[in-house]
């Protein structure tokens, strides 16, 4: 039997649902970033239809901004290992709003965006976008609502055949490293088919997979070595997504 990648996707998420394996949890920098100051406001917003489960806000402080990117984290990620880039990003003037998935799996409910969107009515402009399996789900949703947001922002990622943008009304932008073991460059290059034709892309020369989040993992052999820090990565990330944001 021949299984789609989203099929198989699933089937691990309530493989790993049964075994009641945890999320790979935030590094202890990652923490040191959920709380406001005077350049970003934060807050975590729990979700009564979520089972409480939060979305994070990462704000500017000072500032109504007017384009908003919401953010799926990877495989079994949890989304404040992405606090980081989050609040670097938010600094420089967007709103940024990491979300949490039924087991950190974003295919699970790529929906939950509609939550987002509905809770942040001056925002004009919607990116929507993740990290891996993130990613993914970030163009589900924009596969399944057009119109709904208005850019999809791809870390280390790429669609499928089956939520295949290259017709979509939207741009992109696609980040990947040199060094990552999971979506290598050649995998990017074929994802483009499926991507509009103005996409943007930026390669990260030295770094790998799991630095595009701050998050323990146990899965480095499957990935390629860093050549770059994870804070010199995550530089680079931010500023990649920051010139795009600058852009809608």
């Amino acid at each position: 039997m021949k299984y789609t990648y989203t099929y198989i996707i699933v089937l691990s998420a309530l493989m790993l649902t049964a075994c009641n394996q945890s999320a790979h949890p935030p590094m202890p920098e990652a923490l040191e970033y959920l709380q406001s100051d005077n350049a970003v406001l934060y807050e975590a917003v729990s979700v009564a239809d979520w089972d409480d489960a939060p979305y994070y806000v990462f704000k500017p402080s000072g500032q109504e901004p007017t384009i908003g990117f919401i953010f799926y984290g990877g495989s079994q990620v949890d989304p404040r290992g992405y606090a980081p880039s989050a609040y670097d990003i938010a600094a420089a003037g967007y709103l940024v709003v990491p979300v949490a998935m039924p087991r950190d799996m974003a295919l699970l409910a790529p929906g939950r965006a509609d939550t987002v969107v509905e809770a942040f009515d001056t925002i004009e402009t919607w990116a929507i976008g993740g990290h891996s399996m993130g990613g993914i789900a970030a163009c589900k949703y924009a596969k399944d609502n057009p119109g709904a947001v208005d850019a999809v922002i791809l870390w280390a990622s790429k669609p499928t055949e089956q939520n295949r943008l290259d017709t979509a009304d939207i741009t992109a932008l696609s980040i990947y490293a040199a060094n990552d073991g999971i979506y290598p460059k050649d995998v990017i290059d074929e994802s483009k088919a499926h991507l509009p034709p103005d996409t943007v892309y930026t390669e990260i020369i030295g770094g790998n997979h799991f630095q595009f989040g701050w998050y323990l993992d146990d899965h480095q052999p499957i990935d390629g070595d860093a050549e770059i820090s994870r804070e010199e990565q995550t530089a680079e990330i931010v500023t990649a997504t920051v010139n795009f944001l600058d852009t809608l």
